[in-house]
């Protein structure tokens, strides 16, 4: 493997996304595993996008992005699992509401992206999805949205991260399932004391802090240390 290429496809984890509450916005961190890797000489091809799903994600895995011998980052989940928040608003008895990509449908474009890097020659690493702050995100997603009725149909907000925490699960099987290497950030996350600190507002990106600790355990994972 050709040890200093690497490929990223993912969602807004990947793309070092986190939320500035001084402007009120996304924006990407200055500080992150992507930087430091690009200072200590790594080539790095960042196809991760904010929002994107694993299918979508597939799509992106086009042949002129291929690049032979390089290490495959896949990081997905968080979007996959996510709800149509104002459909669960506008009728919260619902009994039950489809998550945005189903995990059947999860774990198909987690193997196809995997079989189609190593057809490329490439070393497919799987990476385990940032856990919810629930009650945060459940503020988040509240915005402009009557809070009762979502709540009505979660009956707490907890129900959010276990509903998420199956995508986690999801991805551990199919690594298991395809031998495929597995970067476990979400335990990294789960360790820390202050699990607040280390996450945005809105619940569901890092904050500065969060990337620091991306950054770390990625020099770990890479021995780059």
């Amino acid at each position: 493997m050709r040890e200093n290429s690497i490929s990223i496809w993912g969602d807004s984890i990947g793309k070092c996304i986190m939320f500035d509450a001084d402007r009120n916005r996304h924006v990407i961190c200055r500080d992150s595993y992507e930087t430091c890797l690009k200072q200590k000489g790594m080539e790095i091809k960042n196809y991760a996008v904010m929002g994107c799903t694993a299918p979508k994600g597939e799509t992106l895995m086009t042949d002129e992005r291929m690049r032979r011998g390089g290490l495959a980052v896949i990081e997905f989940g968080g979007n996959d699992s996510d709800l149509d928040w104002k459909a669960v608003c506008d009728d919260p008895d619902r009994e039950m509401y489809p998550a945005k990509v189903s995990i059947p449908d999860f774990k198909s474009a987690l193997r196809h992206m995997i079989d189609r890097a190593r057809q490329a020659d490439m070393r497919p690493m799987l990476v385990t999805p940032l856990p919810v702050m629930a009650e945060r995100y459940l503020n988040w997603i509240s915005r402009g949205l009557d809070k009762q009725r979502i709540l009505r149909y979660l009956g707490n907000a907890e129900y959010i991260y276990r509903w998420q925490e199956r995508y986690d699960i999801a991805v551990r099987e199919i690594a298991a399932e395809t031998g495929v290497e597995t970067f476990d950030i979400r335990t990294r996350f789960l360790l820390e004391k202050h699990l607040e600190d280390a996450m945005s507002l809105d619940g569901i990106h890092p904050s500065a802090k969060g990337h620091q600790i991306i950054k770390d355990a990625v020099l770990r994972q890479l021995a780059l240390a």
